[in-house]
């Protein structure tokens, strides 16, 4: 099975600069993965604790979580096209 991963979207002393990315490994820290994963949480257990009945409310958090998804998609695809380059894999 083959994988496409997309060029970085930065380069390696780009992520040295970029808050959050730890060291000389340019690997994103703890922090900003959980960050967002956090945040999907937090929304989800506030729609199930009754917000999803408040309109309004429900869509704001479902686009914020949707917002989160993508940035913990970004970093995810970050993180792999980093591995594949360290690799050396094309």
């Amino acid at each position: 099975m083959a994988y496409f991963f997309p060029e970085p979207s930065r380069t390696f002393s780009e992520y040295l600069l970029i808050p959050g990315y730890s060291g000389a490994e340019c690997r994103p820290d703890n922090g900003t993965l959980k960050t967002p994963l956090t945040s999907i949480r937090g929304f989800v257990e506030t729609l199930q604790a009754g917000a999803i009945d408040q309109p309004e409310m429900a869509h704001k958090f479902l686009n914020i979580i949707m917002m989160e998804t993508e940035r913990l998609t970004r970093l995810i695809n970050d993180i792999l096209s980093i591995s594949k380059l360290e690799s050396g894999d094309d």
